[in-house]
């Protein structure tokens, strides 16, 4: 497994992205839609451009307060079709924030978990052996669930500590499981003033960290990285 990790100031990253009206996850996914257009230019070209997804696990925890300490969370793909022409850094933030908008709200999400809970409540699910069940719900997984995005996002948000503790930590890290289907993950954790950014791979070609962090580097934003390996 592959671990390149970027450090980055939150107050700067901020700034950088109230200039656009954005968020830190908003602008952040839109690195990543552009970084991936870029290597599909230099790969496929664009007669074979796919539709590029990045999936944003949503807490479900603020629609329905819980005490577990287990995962949560709905997720939403949110992107463009390169297909269709090209998209200034702008076009892709107002279509991210729209889709976000749209997915991102307690009746889209409702919607979400009925379809998932009608389908094990489903009579002959819940009469089939586990030896055929499993593996049908591992078809239905791969064919709608990591399959139809490019790279998943998820920010943990800022992390809090009792002062006693503060002096002895100095950032945090968050990485999620990389899969055959979805080789590239991303996960984002802050503390204090520090982004700590995880981006985790199963693949050993590198070129998706070169772009997107060489993106936010031109874009005014100090990055220092470290990795497992060398690029």
């Amino acid at each position: 497994m592959h671990v390149t990790t970027a450090f980055i100031s939150v107050k700067a990253l901020s700034e950088k992205a109230k200039l656009y009206g954005a968020t830190i996850t908003e602008y952040l996914i839109c690195h990543l839609i552009e970084s991936i257009v870029e290597i599909q230019k230099s790969e496929i070209g664009k007669k074979h451009f796919l539709p590029v997804k990045v999936c944003v696990p949503v807490n479900m925890r603020k629609f329905y307060p819980s005490k577990t300490v287990r995962n949560f969370a709905q997720f939403v793909n949110v992107g463009i079709s390169p297909r269709f022409g090209e998209y200034t850094f702008q076009e892709t933030l107002s279509i991210v924030r729209h889709q976000m908008g749209l997915f991102a709200t307690e009746k889209q999400l409702n919607a979400r978990m009925s379809m998932n809970v009608n389908a094990e409540r489903h009579k002959l699910m819940r009469i089939a052996p586990l030896f055929i069940k499993n593996p049908a719900i591992l078809i239905a997984f791969i064919r709608n669930g990591d399959r139809n995005s490019s790279v998943t996002l998820s920010n943990l948000g800022i992390v809090s500590l009792p002062d006693e503790m503060k002096k002895h930590i100095e950032h945090f890290d968050f990485m999620l499981g990389a899969l055959s289907t979805n080789p590239i993950v991303v996960g984002c954790i802050s503390y204090n003033d520090l982004l700590c950014i995880n981006i985790t791979r199963s693949i050993k070609e590198s070129f998706f960290e070169r772009e997107f962090l060489t993106r936010l580097v031109k874009s005014g934003i100090h990055v220092k990285v470290e990795s497992n390996q060398r690029f």
